[in-house]
């Protein structure tokens, strides 16, 4: 070849080779691992070996959900989600981690995120003020990740949170104080943990809450003052748990509905729901009852469901309610 030609070739190609930025390894791992869709709105990470702040120089303008699954290991520091493109966020999932681990201040930056769910990692305590920094964020599900220990301050900074999914944890106690900021929330799932305690205050702050479900634990009592200060509950579910009695009167004005079958409870004071004119419905089937009468459901004009299924139940002690609702008997 011309030797004047593969000067001039050369001089064409090295412009060409130095406006290709540098594929690293980072890069191959993206792109095997990696796939954006709808015009880079979204981003969705399969099985990779470390999430670090490395991921951000990947997050575009565009990207307004993030999903990372499978991963091996993440860590959230302080810096983590300081990449600008961040901002743009209203989306974040990771389920499934090997590994996972925030530090306080871990998700500064993701000032605009509306729904976030950190499914089924291995998350075993949520330190306090964990979550400051999301304070658009209106949906949180922290459901199987192996969390025991709930803090005071652990979900400081939610002020906007309206549903929040603690389900199919560790959880022996919810702690005094724990929900206090959470003034807009709406519902809370505490199913299928190991609940033992409810301290005192333990739901102070939850103005707004309308429904509660602490099923399949291992609640022993109710005691009405704590309850008490949900004044807007209107679904209380607490099935399957060891519930032997309920302390004092529910004054709960907006419940409508009242789980608690499959418990153990074994009476039933006559003025025990004397605050809850509201009542629609009360399924109390499958527990220890025996010599209950219909005194304590006689003040609910709006009751039209009551099950008594499963209890040892005399119908004949109902001559006044079975006319105003249908009652489930043996």
């Amino acid at each position: 070849m011309d030797p004047l030609l593969v000067k001039c070739l050369f001089l064409i190609f090295i412009p060409v080779v130095m406006s290709v930025r540098v594929i690293t390894e980072r890069d191959v791992e993206m792109n095997n691992k990696c796939t954006y869709s709808f015009n880079k709105r979204i981003l969705n990470c399969v099985q990779l070996e470390t999430v670090d702040r490395s991921l951000g120089e990947f997050i575009t303008s565009r990207t307004q959900m993030l999903f990372l699954r499978d991963s091996k290991k993440v860590v959230f520091d302080i810096n983590h989600h300081t990449s600008p493109n961040y901002s743009n966020l209203v989306g974040y999932q990771v389920l499934n981690s090997c590994s996972f681990f925030v530090s306080p201040g871990g998700f500064f930056g993701l000032s605009n995120v509306q729904y976030m769910e950190m499914h089924g990692n291995i998350w075993r305590e949520i330190d306090d003020d964990i979550f400051v920094g999301l304070r658009s964020l209106e949906v949180l599900n922290l459901g199987n990740n192996q969390i025991k220990q709930l803090n005071t301050k652990s979900f400081n900074g939610l002020n906007k949170l309206k549903n929040l999914d603690l389900s199919d944890n560790a959880i022996e106690v919810i702690p005094s104080y724990v929900f206090q900021t959470l003034n807009e929330l709406e519902s809370l799932y505490v199913n299928n943990n190991l609940l033992k305690v409810v301290q005192e205050n333990a739901f102070l702050g939850l103005a707004s809450l309308d429904m509660l479900f602490l099923t399949n634990n291992s609640l022993e009592y109710i005691d009405s003052n704590e309850f008490n200060k949900l004044k807007n509950l209107e679904h209380l579910n607490a099935n399957f748990n060891k519930i032997k009695s309920i302390i004092g009167q529910l004054r709960l004005a907006k419940l409508q509905f009242l789980q608690l079958t499959n418990n153990e409870l074994n009476e039933l004071e006559c003025n025990v729901l004397v605050g809850c004119l509201e009542l629609l419905s009360v399924d109390l089937s499958k527990n220890k009852l025996g010599l209950l009468t219909e005194k304590p459901f006689l003040n609910l004009v709006k009751l039209r469901y009551l099950n008594l299924y499963g209890n040892n139940v005399n119908f004949g002690a109902f001559s006044n309610l079975k006319e105003q609702a249908t009652i489930i008997h043996n």
